[in-house]
């Protein structure tokens, strides 16, 4: 999904989520043997984004050591976003 196709279509406050594949092409990777899978948030209000921040989502491309893994993303989105009780 390419960044024009999002900010053609995306007009209003909404998020965007892309989640990657568990396999990151080498070229994000550096030939690494990182299985990780990325998380993309996007939003024109960078505010929208700091609570995945601060649960430890790393911005980039990259995913780093220390990012939180992918398998907590659905949870902790409806926890920091669904407005309801955690």
């Amino acid at each position: 999904m390419s960044c024009s196709y999002v900010t053609s279509r995306v007009k209003d406050g909404a998020r965007t989520i892309v989640l990657g594949a568990p396999q990151p092409v080498s070229e994000l990777t550096d030939d690494s043997s990182c299985s990780a899978a990325l998380v993309h948030v996007m939003n024109r209000d960078p505010a929208m984004v700091v609570p995945c921040l601060a649960r430890g989502y790393l911005p980039g491309l990259v995913p780093g050591s220390a990012s939180s893994p992918i398998e907590f993303f659905q949870l902790d989105f409806l926890r920091d976003f669904s407005g309801g009780a955690s």
